[in-house]
């Protein structure tokens, strides 16, 4: 039952997006996004404390904590559904859950990295890590120059320069988590490294949404896809997981081939 589980949530989240997607197009009520996102993340949260309540010890900790990553993303949106009439452009109370969820999926990234004894990151994998945040901060700085310099207000600015630089820490981590997994989780790492690139994207597209009103509306639809994007992720890098039987690798960790690429 449990093995039909993550499956069967990511055909719920591909169904959610189609009807999203065709919602926000045609100009469907505003409750209609908070209300998807919230379904979509407390069904992959569900689906996530399934497969860490199947795994022994240690090895089910990663999973635990992206499961309360996403249980958190849920109760942001039912915030927001629960503040009716209210312009969720703006941001509010929402916000707090979706914040903490970032730091809890970070969590996750550090349990699946091997016990600290058979740890052995080396310069080499850190300054991996630091050049592709950079490289990711940099990236940003050059999508949002213009609306950070035309912003009317701090909190404007911040979000749009805040949200990127968070994206951007997050895919640094999630590449060094990729590089120094042992051999049996470099595929469960992998999918999680995809989930923090697209909660990169979801955290541009948020700030171009929040700064810059009326002036991009594809990129509701490209927020919606990213955030969908990041749940069906975490489901994917949850199931091959063998953590459970992982032995930690005693040679020098590499970057590998997909580290390179990104």
């Amino acid at each position: 039952m449990a093995d039909r589980a993550a499956p069967a949530v990511q055909v719920l989240l591909a169904v959610l997006g189609v009807v999203t997607v065709a919602g926000l197009l045609t100009g469907a009520p505003a409750w209609l996004v908070p209300a998807a996102l919230g379904t979509a993340s407390a069904a992959s949260a569900a689906a996530l404390a399934r497969c860490a309540a199947r795994m022994p010890g240690r090895a089910g900790r990663p999973w635990w904590a992206l499961s309360a990553a996403g249980a958190l993303l849920a109760l942001g949106q039912a915030l927001a559904l629960a503040s009716p009439g209210r312009d969720l452009a703006t941001g509010g109370v929402e916000d707090l859950p979706t914040l903490l969820g970032v730091p809890v999926a970070v969590g996750a990234a550090v349990l699946l990295l091997p016990p600290r004894s058979h740890r052995r990151l080396g310069t080499r994998v850190l300054l991996d890590g630091v050049v592709v945040t950079v490289a990711v901060a940099l990236l940003g700085c050059v999508l949002l120059g213009d609306l950070v310099a035309r912003t009317g207000g701090p909190g404007s600015g911040l979000i749009a320069a805040g949200h990127p630089l968070v994206g951007a820490l997050l895919c640094g981590i999630g590449l060094v988590t990729l590089t120094a997994v042992p051999e049996a989780r470099r595929r469960a790492a992998g999918w999680l490294l995809a989930a923090f690139v697209a909660m990169s994207l979801v955290a541009v597209g948020g700030a171009l949404g929040r700064t810059s009103a009326g002036t991009a509306p594809g990129w509701g639809v490209v927020v919606v896809l990213g955030w969908l994007a990041v749940l069906t992720d975490g489901l994917r890098a949850a199931r091959p997981d063998a953590g459970a039987h992982a032995v930690a690798d005693a040679v020098r960790r590499t970057l590998p081939l997909r580290g390179g690429v990104l």
